[in-house]
């Protein structure tokens, strides 16, 4: 059943179950029992429903009613069960001529009703709803079927049903890159651990994978040799399901879980001792490998594919892992061969990874050229700047009055100072789009100099810091040109405004109503110097979508409408020192706020939040988050030895899990008690969480509480940063300033805290590098990347009934790295 349905609802039910009660049941007068019952075939009978406390009673008011099972069925834990509520007009309360009398129509349901035993016996009858074709075959009237004194008005289209299987295992699985399944049984009742719990896991076709018990913690753990479908587990008499397939994972897209991912547990680099090659030139390619997994056999091969712009194998080799972590692959093209983007390929296993290789018909630069400007940042309080430009042989002798051009490329980067990383700089408003500008087409001078001006003007519409790539061309004597590349970083406005919002903590990103919440601001210069400054703060209220920081906000448009009037604006003097302001808001104004701050010189800075019901307010009404749960950590960055402290909103006597994962699988659990109001956690970091772990977080509560009606199970996820000084090797090379062709020479190479490590070492012609400003990769940058998470959870808790649960469907399963800059 569950291969093409889900636990709570689903189709082809003739498949797998029989009816085993149909009848009337009255929702008001005396408590009575259906006299149809059955546990085989198709029972009929009337009974009635229990009245719950509602809001009014009687017609005209919706009510509450409760229908118990066990009155009509005998109720087997563990079954699954198909409940169906429907009506007719004979059941209807209100007057109307002839209502209290059976309708032709509902003759032919009762009859229909009679033959459903067969239906359940016949496998070639595929019609499942008769009473659809009973209901089209009366040709009723269109204009009566809002009308409730008529037939037409008790379609089978306001029918609802349900999947119901009682059970007391609550479920929790999740699995990673590693195939680990780890699986967490608590009782729904009392959110406590269940042990001896056996598990099954099954693939799609139903065969049986792994199998298990818990422990005394409710959990367990193995790995899968195949990929999982079904989780089972049964104790005693009671049994549940959870589908892990993946699209019914919980959704993390509300949580900012981005960055590298590895391929099947590898993270492999490659890079060449340059950019661009020659046909016919050498290409030395090194791989570094990272087992994060640790499962590689040292005679493993490695296999090389060098792949030309028509997608021809230009060359094939085989090397072996070796388990240094490190292979060197010498490759070539041919004289006459084509030009353009080749790709090498390196497979490890199931797992590939390639990069571009330049084949271009160039020349090495002759020229050393050389553009300074005065200051390693541009801009801020200067309009313009003034770059001297010098031209050499790369021989050493002047080049003289050679023709040279100077262009440049604004590109936006993330806007930071030192000593105010806590800060937001940058402007979510602003759009910026970069084009190319020309700034020098001229002769250098007889001594191979000239001034370059750069002055971008005073209309730079920009978030904040840019990068300024410069290309310069100098043309030499004989047509050859000589090209190099350069960056600086351009502030386009002498002032920028930071702001800070501390109830945030380093994770959080939700601030509560009804409380005065302060907003820090600090004013800085270009080179991140306080300044004094006049500052505008402007808060908007935004319309909410759940997935609130995605990119394609159009937030200019927004907040230059006339019809999106600000809720705050203040005018203010931030000192050198920073100011604070506080701003409170109603809580029937809760939702999603953008937090602006601009200047006279035209920078602006803002942060994007969630303004949320504290939790002793209980449940806000139409909260389609409301299973999501904000997590703050103590610091932004960890080293191993460092204690973490973890904390979160919860209700008191809940039980708390929190799992701590990265890119590969689950790396350990902790289970807890939470406390009323917020509970904090504390471990360790250890040297394997590094880059970053993600610390996980479940709250189960109770079923049987009643202190609040927030959800059953609430969950978040919030990243750790953790970085290793042990982890960065720092190569130190020793060679002579000079050398004479044709001559040997020493180099000496060794670690600067004598460390083993492994190398690779290049000689290249300096023209070659200038060509596209080559600077030497650096492989820990690349391994030590913030990582995606890689663990995906699945869980039963928002199918339990009688529980608050999220009601948005789950059409995106993960978040991403979508929102990453290069």
């Amino acid at each position: 059943f569950l291969q093409e349905s889900d636990i709570d609802r689903g189709y082809y039910i003739k498949r797998f179950g029989r009816a085993v009660y149909s009848g009337r049941i009255d929702l008001h007068g005396e408590e009575g029992l259906g006299s149809g019952a059955g546990n085989t075939g198709t029972g009929t009978g009337t009974g009635s429903g229990n009245t719950g406390v509602g809001p009014g009673t009687g017609t005209g008011s919706w009510n509450l009613y409760t229908i118990d099972l066990a009155d009509y069925i005998n109720v087997e834990p563990g079954v699954l069960y198909n409940v169906r509520l429907s009506m007719r007009r004979s059941y209807s309360m209100l007057s109307c001529p002839g209502g209290d009398q059976p309708s032709r129509y509902e003759e032919l349901l009762d009859e229909t009703r009679e033959m459903e035993r067969a239906y359940f016996d016949d496998p070639d009858d595929y019609f499942d709803d008769s009473q659809e074709s009973i209901y089209y075959s009366m040709n009723f009237r269109w204009e009566d079927r809002d009308d409730p004194c008529m037939d037409a008005y008790y379609s089978p289209d306001r029918n609802v049903s349900r999947n119901i299987l009682a059970s007391n295992l609550g479920l929790i699985a999740k699995m990673g890159e590693d195939n680990i399944l780890h699986v967490t049984v608590n009782d729904l009742l009392a959110a406590t651990p269940v042990n001896e719990v056996r598990i099954r896991v099954y693939d799609y076709q139903m065969q049986q994978i792994v199998s298990g018990s818990t422990d005394q913690e409710g959990s367990f753990s193995l790995y899968c040799p195949g990929k999982p479908f079904l989780v089972t587990a049964n104790k005693d008499r009671d049994r549940n399901y959870l589908k892990v397939n993946d699209g019914s994972s919980l959704s993390l897209s509300s949580f900012d879980i981005s960055g590298t991912r590895p391929e099947k547990g590898i993270k492999a680099f490659i890079h060449g001792e340059r950019d661009v090659w020659r046909p016919g030139d050498s290409i030395y390619l090194s791989l570094f490998i990272r087992d994060l997994l640790n499962d590689i056999p040292a005679d493993h091969p490695v296999q090389f594919e060098l792949i030309n712009p028509h997608e021809q194998k230009v060359d094939y080799q085989i090397h072996k892992f070796a388990g240094k972590g490190l292979i060197v692959v010498r490759t070539a093209t041919d004289e006459d061969a084509v030009t353009g983007n080749y790709r090498a390929q390196f497979r490890i296993g199931a797992a590939t990874f390639t990069k571009r290789i330049r084949i271009e018909t160039i020349k090495p630069n002759r020229l050393k050229i050389n553009l300074a400007f005065p200051s390693e940042t541009l801009g801020g309080s200067e309009h313009s700047t003034t770059a001297n430009l010098g031209v050499k042989w790369l021989n050493g002798a002047v080049a003289k009055n050679l023709n040279a051009s100077v262009d440049y490329l604004l590109k936006h980067s993330k806007t930071e100072f030192p000593k105010y990383s806590q800060y937001v700089f940058d402007d979510p408003v602003a759009d910026y789009y970069a084009e190319t500008v020309n700034i020098f087409s001229n002769r250098i001078d007889d001594n191979g100099n000239a001034l370059v001006t750069f002055s971008p003007g005073e209309q730079v519409n920009a978030p904040g810091m840019l990068n300024a790539l410069f290309t310069v061309k100098v043309m030499e004597p004989g047509g050859d040109e000589s090209i190099i590349q350069s960056d600086y970083k351009y502030a386009p406005y002498p002032v920028f405004v930071g702001i800070n919002l501390p109830g945030l903590g380093d994770k959080g990103r939700t601030l509560y109503t009804d409380t005065d919440n302060n907003v820090r601001i600090i004013t800085v210069n270009e080179k991140g110097v306080p300044v004094s400054s006049e500052v505008e703060l402007t808060i908007y209220k935004l319309s909410y979508r759940w997935w609130w920081e995605s990119d394609n906000e159009y937030l200019a448009d927004y907040i230059s409408g006339r019809i999106h009037k600000p809720v705050i604006r203040q005018k203010l003097i931030s000192p050198p020192g920073g100011t604070s302001v506080s701003f409170n808001i109603d809580r029937k104004e809760w939702g999603r706020y953008l937090i602006r701050a601009s200047t006279p010189s035209g920078h602006s800075t803002g942060k994007i939040l969630l303004v949320d019901w504290p939790w002793e307010y209980g449940m806000k009404p139409g909260a389609d988050g409301a299973t999501l749960l904000a997590i703050n950590t103590d610091k932004e960055r960890y080293h191993p030895g460092d204690e973490v402290r973890l904390s979160f909103p919860s209700p008191e006597n809940a039980r708390a899990i929190i799992s701590l994962e990265n890119a590969t699988g689950v790396l350990s659990q902790i289970h807890t008690k939470t406390d009323r109001g917020n509970t904090e956690v504390r471990f360790r970091i250890t040297a394997g969480m590094a880059p970053n772990v993600y610390a996980h977080v479940s709250v189960i509560q109770p079923h049987s509480q009643t202190v609040n009606d927030m959800p059953v199970r609430l969950y978040g996820i919030a990243a750790i940063m953790v970085e290793n000084p042990d982890s960065r090797l720092r190569p130190v090379i020793n060679a002579p300033e000079e050398v004479r062709s044709q001559q040997s020479f020493e180099i000496n190479v060794n670690e600067a805290s004598g460390r083993e490590m492994s190398y690779t070492l290049a000689v290249v012609d300096e023209g070659l590098l200038d060509i596209t400003g080559f600077r030497t990769p650096d492989p820990w940058n690349y391994f030590y990347a913030r990582e995606a998470l890689g663990v995906k959870t699945w869980d039963l808790y928002d199918q339990v009934f009688g529980s608050f649960g999220g009601t948005l469907d789950r059409i995106f399963a993960v978040g991403g790295d979508e929102s990453l800059v290069d």
